[in-house]
């Protein structure tokens, strides 16, 4: 399994297009959010360990992979774009993993919104 068995698709946060990859409903949603200078490829080697027990969901930050460059960047930015997105497209709780910066960003939704996670 790779990325291109999920369904990717784009949604609008504020100013720009934010890129992401859906897989089939085979559990909870888990959302991946890559590291600095990543994008959802970051993710291809563990897609085959996690497609069969969860909601696998990948997104390419602002500024990385085939979302919008909006010009700011930040953690709180950043975010917030993951709780729109979560709220908009998720719309359940969702577990959550995140490598380097994805981790920060991780971090900051489990203190200011953990109503939105299983977990992280």
């Amino acid at each position: 399994m790779s990325l291109g068995d999920l369904d990717s698709s784009f949604i609008s946060i504020g100013d720009f297009e934010y890129a992401y990859s859906i897989g089939p409903d085979n559990g909870p949603p888990l959302l991946l959010m890559h590291g600095l200078s990543g994008n959802q490829r970051t993710w291809e080697p563990v897609l085959p360990y996690l497609m069969d027990h969860y909601q696998v969901i990948t997104i390419d930050q602002r500024g990385h992979g085939l979302s919008g460059n909006p010009g700011e960047y930040n953690i709180d930015l950043m975010a917030n774009d993951a709780v729109q997105f979560l709220e908009t497209v998720v719309r359940q709780k969702a577990f959550l993993v995140g490598h380097s910066m994805g981790g920060r960003i991780a971090m900051r939704l489990a203190a200011t919104r953990g109503d939105l996670l299983e977990a992280v």
